[in-house]
């Protein structure tokens, strides 16, 4: 049982890898500062069954969801943000704390950071042909304890419209089991067999582990070279490149994906990587 669902929680993210593989970028306002985009031209690569969660059975009345971390785009950089016994995670610039889930990271300068609850509307574009509503998607995540604590996207200009961009994926541990390496490898799996099933075949890495402020963090790299149509777009000598992460804090466990296409901005996100702290 924790095996398959193990295997669904993996496919949602995957899902999500091909459908955020296009994502539109903020635009400047007039003050020079990124305003909160409203998410379109996001490529939808549509799940197969047998890789879809199950886990969206979700009950007839679903219920009203809203993420702990919801602020509006001027909270996001104002400090600290405390309701009760809870803390909302502070965004501040190309920095993300959050006590409540339990790590820190600084995402490249190009990036913006949306909280969760734009996350989500994000998120929900590509999986919308398998939920009505964002409510009913955070209802069936929330029924396995899955959270999408942000996205990030580049506000680089896009190329061949496509954005690099980063999913944080948080399940606790109890439900996604199994060492880092094992809960990687079968993400790169995951992904290997949907590209596979839409005509292209990606070059993935091994995991390995390596060590950043003295927690492991298990790492792989994948590509894949693309020259025709994908997901509705025609691409021309085009190569995408993606970054899997893992790593614990406390009782959570938090899967991230790296997009990106290029060696420049592939190292960026080494720098990044360089930057998370475990809280837990």
């Amino acid at each position: 049982m924790r095996v398959r669902m193990r295997k669904r929680i993996i496919a949602v993210m995957m899902c999500m890898v091909l459908g955020l593989s296009a994502v539109s970028c903020g635009k400047k306002n007039d003050g020079g500062e990124e305003s909160t985009p409203t998410p379109t031209s996001i490529e939808t690569g549509t799940p197969t069954p047998e890789t879809t969660p199950e886990t969206t059975s979700t009950p007839e009345a679903t219920p009203e969801a809203t993420p702990e971390t919801t602020s509006t785009p001027e909270d996001q950089t104002t400090g600290d943000q405390t309701t009760g016994d809870q803390t909302t995670p502070v965004i501040d610039g190309t920095k993300y704390h959050s006590e409540t889930y339990g790590f820190e990271i600084t995402v490249p300068d190009d990036y913006v950071i949306y909280d969760e609850e734009t996350s989500m509307n994000i998120i929900y574009q590509s999986m919308a042909a398998l939920y009505q509503s964002v409510d009913e998607m955070i209802a069936a995540f929330d029924l396995v304890g899955i959270k999408y604590p942000f996205v990030s996207v580049t506000s680089k200009p896009v190329e061949q419209n496509a954005s690099a961009n980063i999913i944080v994926q948080l399940c606790p541990s109890s439900v996604l089991p199994g060492t880092l390496e094992d809960i990687i490898k079968q993400s790169l799996d995951s992904s290997s067999q949907q590209y596979i099933s839409i005509g292209v075949t990606p070059t993935m890495g091994e995991p390995k582990l390596v060590s950043v402020d003295g927690k492991d963090i298990c790492v792989a790299d994948s590509s894949v070279y693309i020259d025709g149509d994908f997901a509705g777009t025609t691409y021309k000598d085009f190569t995408l490149y993606q970054k899997y992460l893992g790593f614990d804090s406390g009782s959570n466990r938090i899967i991230m994906n790296c997009t990106y296409y290029n060696e420049e901005e592939g190292k960026a996100i080494d720098e990044m990587i360089n930057s998370i702290r475990i809280l837990k």
